[in-house]
């Protein structure tokens, strides 16, 4: 008998991606395998190094289908008002909160999406991170993000 996946999955130190190309968090990945459905949720802290830029989440795995992810994360936050940005994707490596978030704050803020896909071979899922522009310290995914990664029942 085949033994669900139910992992959890944490970030020890901080993880910067200053480069505009997707690159995989350490330690939010997992092995996977060919033909099994899987969901996730994510919970990322996060930060940038100025407010000209934005932070951009996606997956990524070994040919995956039926790719569905769902999210949201502050954009600015106040102590009146916060302004949040929330959308979906159905690809690896495509952010699900779109294409610009300037204007963002640089203290900590959080991203929180979810999903499910089924992968069509084994290999390695990867929550991943993406600065909008190139820049120093683009994005911070600060230690302590998590994401939960298992196979549903039924």
């Amino acid at each position: 008998a085949s033994t669900r996946t139910d992992r959890w999955l944490r970030v020890a130190a901080d993880v910067i991606n200053a480069t505009v190309s997707f690159a995989d968090i350490t330690g939010l990945t997992c092995p996977v395998e060919n033909g099994k459905t899987y969901n996730f949720e994510a919970h990322l802290f996060h930060f940038e190094n100025a407010t000209t830029t934005g932070p951009r989440f996606g997956i990524n795995g070994p040919t995956l289908t039926n790719v569905q992810v769902n999210g949201y994360d502050v954009v600015v936050s106040g102590v009146d008002t916060t302004t949040m940005r929330s959308g979906s994707a159905q690809a690896v490596d495509t952010s699900y909160v779109g294409a610009s978030l300037t204007g963002r704050i640089t203290t900590p803020a959080l991203a929180l999406f979810s999903g499910q896909f089924t992968a069509g071979a084994n290999g390695t899922f990867a929550v991943r991170s993406q600065s909008e522009i190139a820049v120093a310290a683009g994005v911070t995914v600060r230690a302590g993000s998590w994401c939960h990664v298992w196979e549903p029942t039924g």
